[in-house]
């Protein structure tokens, strides 16, 4: 008949006796428990938490018909808030000026324009923005944010010796959203673009 070999193995000696071998496996070694990565605070680490102010200037456009002359502007802006880590209540302000087309306006008040008008616009407004991304050691610090609040756009000009002015004050709200980072432990570096969408009000003349 077949032999099965027992997982023990015997050894007979001179005296008769049988000793047996144990053949079980050699114990293994523990593994440790993996360990949670964890990054401890370091002092470089940017600053997330206080008071806030910011500054940008750049470009200021118009979409709307009733400035359809005005293709160019400087814009700046200034910005308020105090940022709990991804949060930040705000106040803000954006403005801009250019040159509004001589020929343009001319068309629209079928007069005969004398001076170079220029086109003022001004929003203030009070909000929040959010940074989702910007945590730790991060230096990425990309947000969005919403603002409510008054816009106003004005011009003057002179129609020879008649001068005139044109005044629209509405209410805006503002999205706004932009990308940048750290360069030191509190200041940033980005780009940045605000969109104001203008609602009710007056147009004044």
């Amino acid at each position: 008949p077949p032999v099965i070999a027992d997982p023990a193995a015997s050894e007979a000696s001179a005296d008769g006796t049988t000793t047996t071998a144990s053949a079980d496996p050699p114990p293994q070694e523990r593994s440790e428990p993996r360990k949670a990565r964890h990054r401890e605070a370091s002092a470089d680490d940017p600053v997330r938490h206080g008071y806030a102010l910011s500054g940008s200037l750049g470009y200021a456009g118009c979409a709307n018909a009733w400035c359809e002359g005005y293709n160019r502007g400087l814009g700046v802006g200034a910005e308020f808030g105090l940022r709990w880590g991804n949060v930040m209540p705000l106040v803000a302000y954006n403005g801009g000026t250019g040159p509004y087309s001589t020929e343009q306006l001319s068309r629209e008040v079928q007069a005969q324009i004398t001076n170079s008008p220029k086109i003022r616009i001004h929003t203030v407004g009070a909000g929040v923005a959010v940074f989702p991304i910007g945590r730790g050691h991060r230096r990425v610090d990309s947000f969005f944010g919403v603002r409510v609040g008054f816009a106003s756009v004005g011009m003057d000009y002179d129609m020879g010796p008649v001068s005139a002015s044109e005044r629209v004050r509405r209410g805006a709200v503002t999205l706004s959203g932009g990308a940048g980072g750290f360069v030191t432990q509190h200041l940033t570096f980005g780009i940045r673009v605000d969109g104001h969408v203008m609602f009710k009000g007056s147009n004044c003349t």
